[in-house]
């Protein structure tokens, strides 16, 4: 929001790092309120610092400068195999693939790589989305619990994935459910109504 801002971000970052302090990041970039070009350098000068990043194809592409290569499957192993080469510090990267069909209507799957492999949740299909506002931070959330409970790589971004999912059914930027509700979702048809 300020050069004050990204200022006092970095060192916050730099003293839990120093700390042993796990910092998970998330680049989500909004165009609105900064450049590419700000953006890239912040990130050069944060990323040294971090242990669990949010960032996909697109992150990888415009902000680490990774070449891009044609579509393919699985190709997500190599934009995430090649952030991790340019800081092995970074041991979790985690994003959605995102398809919308309509204002009312996407699909969400979670990937989510860890030491060399990545793991990719089942589809969700979100069908009457009522608000999409505070989905991303769902799905970190759902990321972080997966970690914090010291479950699998699977369970954690299937989990993540189906908390993002319910929070879409929802208005306001807060997820009201439990593990309970979001563990059924996990293990149901993977559509998600309300």
């Amino acid at each position: 929001l300020s050069e004050d801002s990204r200022e006092m971000t970095k060192e916050l970052m730099k003293k839990a790092h120093e700390k042993g302090i796990t910092v998970n990041f998330d680049v989500n970039y909004r165009s609105k309120l900064w450049t590419i070009e700000e953006c890239k350098i912040f990130l050069q000068d944060v990323l040294p610092y971090v242990d669990y990043l949010s960032a996909g194809k697109r992150d990888a592409i415009t902000f680490f400068g990774v070449p891009e290569i044609e579509e393919q499957e699985n190709e997500l192993d190599y934009y995430y195999q090649k952030m991790n080469e340019m800081y092995p510090n970074i041991k979790i990267f985690y994003s959605t693939l995102r398809n919308v069909i309509s204002a009312t209507h996407n699909t969400l799957q979670g990937t989510f790589w860890k030491a060399g492999v990545t793991y990719y949740s089942k589809v969700q299909n979100m069908d009457h989305i009522i608000d999409r506002i505070g989905g991303g931070d769902a799905f970190a959330a759902g990321v972080l619990h997966g970690i914090l409970e010291g479950k699998d790589p699977e369970y954690t971004i299937n989990f993540a994935t189906a908390f993002s999912s319910l929070k879409h059914t929802v208005n306001g930027d807060v997820s009201p459910f439990s593990v309970e509700e979001t563990e059924k979702t996990m293990t149901a048809d993977a559509s998600v109504e309300r």
